[in-house]
Order: structure tokens, then sequence, then C-alpha cells
């Protein structure tokens, strides 16, 4: 049921993107799943055009990737294999912003997780992407795990994440009725955010990119 739906929405959106690319007096639009993004205008791809940057894959960190390049005044392909954007990983994910708590202090890992949720979550503000900040427990089951509890807290410290609690039993109880443990922490800024519209929103709200646009070829 979720890919049907899935599989429905991208439909509508290629539908209303196609209809704006053959509504411009000089558009040259091929099928649904070939056009190009401008800002206020849309037009049709052409594979005689030349680019700047061909991007291959069109899930969430191609499309970033593209719209960051096209904002630097760059002309940008991107092509992917599937017939839709974020057929892959993309949409196969359980689309949670990490605090990043749990990776090495010094990381790049760590590093790109606590910029980049924060980041995505300014995008999304921004663009009116649709995000939850539901927050995550996580919790020690008996007195034998509070050290591994506890060097989390220290290792999120330094990763710059500085709003984890540390519940206690009786806290946490209360804050999850259904949760039973030792003692926990809560880590109020996990979100989880919606995929597909981040994507869309690349394709869509482009009245920031370069002039010069963004093409997509999806099902080459």
């Amino acid at each position: 049921l979720h890919l049907s739906l899935r599989r429905q929405r991208q439909m509508c959106i290629r539908d209303r993107l196609t209809s704006r690319a053959r509504a411009l007096p000089h558009g040259r639009a091929r099928t649904a799943r070939a056009t190009t993004f401008r800002p206020g205008a849309l037009r049709g791809f052409d594979a005689d055009e030349r680019y700047d940057a061909v991007v291959v894959g069109a899930g969430v960190i191609g499309l970033a990737c593209a719209r960051a390049l096209s904002l630097r005044g760059m002309r940008v392909c991107v092509i992917d294999k599937a017939e839709s954007i974020g057929a892959e990983t993309s949409s196969k994910n359980s689309e949670v912003l990490h605090a990043g708590m749990h990776y090495v202090p010094g990381s790049a890992k760590a590093k790109f997780c606590v910029e980049g949720r924060r980041k995505i979550v300014k995008y999304c503000e921004k663009k009116d992407v649709k995000w939850e900040n539901i927050g995550k427990l996580i919790v020690a089951r008996d007195e034998s795990q509070m050290d591994a509890l506890e060097a989390m807290i220290t290792r999120a410290q330094m990763n710059d994440v500085d709003d984890l609690a540390l519940l206690t039993s009786e806290q946490l109880t209360a804050y999850e009725k259904n949760v039973r443990g030792y003692a926990g922490v809560l880590s109020p800024s996990t979100s989880i955010v919606d995929v597909q519209e981040l994507m869309d929103s690349c394709l869509l709200y482009t009245s920031d990119a370069a002039d010069e646009g963004l093409g997509v070829d999806l099902g080459g």
C-alpha cells in the first residue's frame, strides 16, 4: 500500500511538471520523465544540450547536490535509471534526522550529522517540507548499562549535542508509560522528515535556483 501511494504521488507530480513544461511558448517537453527546471519557468529537456555537471542518481543526495550546483550558476543534469525520483535507498529508510550522539567525536560522520540535521530542519521550515521533532529515548535496562549511557552523554557533548537529558526510572515511565528501564536518556532533537517531500522540494521549489536551470532525465 505504501509503495502504491508513493507511486501515485510521483505520477501526480510528474504530470504537474509536464503540464507546466508544455504550457511554455518555447517548451520542447518530450515526456513526463524528461524535464528541465528553471526559476519561474520550465522547458523541455534536450539531450543535445550541454551541461557543466551531470549527477548520476536522483535520490535525496543526488538532488541536493544538483540543487547546490545549480545555485552556484552551473547547468546541471540529473540522470537515473528509475522512472521516478528517490526510487532506491532514499525511499527505503527510516527518515530519521539523527541528533549525532552515537558517532566518534571529531569524525566526519559526527560533524556532518549534527550540522546536516540543523541545515535540513532550517531548509524544511523555509520550504514548508513536512518534518516533526518527535525525540528519542535511549534506555538502560539495568545498572550494568549505565556506563555506556553516561559515555554516550559525554560523546554527545563532544559532538556539540547539548540537549540530552538523563532520566530516572520514574521519569522514564512518566514520559512514556510503556517503557521500563533502570534509567534513560531523552534526545529531544532527534526528528523525522518526509523524505519524499524533501526530494520534491529540490525540483518544485526552484525560485532561488540559478537561471540556467536543472535538467532531469529519468528512466533512461
